[in-house]
């Protein structure tokens, strides 16, 4: 089993800071446990890169760079799709990581 490390890139941060009440110790246990083990999280694949990690109503954008997790978004889930505006978004942080990485 690999343990992977966490990174938060965009705005993931910040949206789990400014939720009410419990809700942002229980996203950052959810993320803690799925760092030790993917499958005990309900995470949904929306593009070829980009996942969704869900939380009650409470949707995380991310993306798997070899040991590392990297959050990028978050948003309070109202409809039954994902809005095109969040999956865009993380795709655009995500080729940001990899053109960043790719130069070093």
């Amino acid at each position: 089993m690999q343990t992977y490390k966490l990174a938060f890139l965009g705005g993931a941060e910040c949206f789990i800071k400014t939720l009410p009440h419990d809700a942002p110790a229980k996203i950052m246990a959810t993320i803690k446990m799925m760092s030790m083990d993917m499958s005990v999280v309900n995470i949904r694949k929306l593009g070829r890169a980009i996942h969704e990690l869900k939380i009650n109503k409470y949707r995380i954008l991310f993306f798997i760079d070899h040991d590392t997790i990297c959050f990028v978004s978050g948003f309070i889930k109202k409809s039954a799709k994902t809005p095109v505006r969040e999956i865009r978004n993380a795709e655009t942080i995500f080729k940001k990581y990899i053109n960043t990485k790719t130069k070093k």
